[in-house]
């Protein structure tokens, strides 16, 4: 994996990293700076340094934040797989992301994310429907509000046709790599 990235604390706090003293660099364990960094990057248009996503992957998986490392694990995999065209890289960090979202159990709003992750790889189209459902009741009981919006974008089509199947889900929380780059295609 190399070496941790330096993330001074003005290019973090620029986008919404949380530090208090200038000059501090990110070390490993400090998961929110990590992704703020990748995000931070994704925006800029440097698609291989916004793969720093796994870095703060590593980092959120060191501090046990679950959702937080699934969301890490299902962006890389987004960019990965989205952005380079790498499914192979793509289906790796999307089945880490299943993974580590199965160890929250299925009483919190991880278990919506995890139910929308399985639904990718289901074939038939009521079974994925099935999946997505119960991944809104989720996010609804779990107070987990972009759940709902997520679901919506991969269920099928109520007037015919299904929507395409999905390769990763976008990010949840936050405008951030959830939409394809301006100019390029998904």
């Amino acid at each position: 994996m190399g070496r941790p990235e330096r993330v001074t604390v003005a290019r973090a706090d620029r986008y919404g990293g949380a530090c208090h003293h200038r000059g501090v660099t990110a070390q490993p364990g400090e998961g929110e700076v990590l992704e703020r960094a990748a995000e931070g990057r994704y925006f800029e248009g440097d698609y291989a340094g916004a793969a720093r996503y796994e870095q703060a992957y590593a980092a959120y998986r060191r501090e046990g934040r679950i959702a937080a490392c699934g969301r890490a694990a299902r962006t890389h995999g987004w960019i990965s797989g989205g952005v380079f065209g790498d499914r192979a890289v793509e289906s790796g960090w999307l089945a880490r992301a299943r993974s580590v979202l199965a160890e929250a159990g299925p009483d919190g709003p991880e278990h919506g994310w995890l139910l929308i992750l399985r639904s990718f790889g289901e074939d038939d189209p009521g079974a994925r429907e099935s999946l997505l459902r119960e991944a809104r009741e989720t996010g609804r009981r779990c107070g987990e509000p972009d759940v709902e919006p997520t679901t919506a974008a991969f269920s099928p089509r109520p007037a015919g046709g299904t929507r395409p199947r999905p390769s990763c889900s976008p990010p949840p929380g936050r405008s951030t790599p959830g939409s394809a780059p301006a100019g390029t295609r998904r």
